[in-house]
């Protein structure tokens, strides 16, 4: 995870005329250590609008990768957030989060047969923007709108 987010700097960065810093956050609002994976890249086996969990088994534990409860991780880097989008086979960029004791309890595969996360958000870009690239979970009242699964309240 952490391999891919650094290629996925380094390509927006040679792809960028205009390199730019971005911020991208992730912040955790619970009181558990928080587990997400962002679907970002074409080395990921699914991207939106295919929503499947990932085949091969997600490695948590890194700083993008993990996040401590009240606390938050930045994964921005050099380039526009805009530039990730032009990478995607949609406008939509999908991020999963899990709990903790889900992933020490089952094995990957029944985690994916199961769809056994805490909440998948879709975010377009618009979306990004109007959060102003701060993602947080429990998704706040500002998100109530944004495409997510399972919806905002449940």
């Amino acid at each position: 995870m952490k391999t891919l987010f650094y290629l996925s700097t380094i390509v927006l960065l040679l792809n960028s005329c205009d390199p730019a810093v971005y911020k991208e956050i992730y912040r955790n609002n619970t009181d558990y250590t928080l587990h997400f994976y962002i679907a970002d890249s074409p080395e990921i086996e699914f991207l939106y609008p295919d929503t499947i969990i990932a085949v091969n088994e997600v490695k948590f534990g890194e700083p993008s990768a993990s996040i401590r409860s009240g606390s938050y991780v930045n994964v921005g880097g050099f380039g526009k957030v805009e530039e990730i989008f032009k990478y995607l086979p949609k406008d939509t960029l999908s991020v999963y989060f899990f709990h903790p004791d889900t992933l020490a309890k089952y094995p990957w595969e029944t985690i994916r047969k199961e769809y056994n996360i805490l909440k998948r958000y879709d975010l377009s870009i618009e979306d990004m923007q109007l959060l102003d690239y701060e993602i947080a979970y429990p998704p706040t009242e500002m998100m109530k709108d944004i495409k997510m699964y399972p919806p905002y309240g449940e």
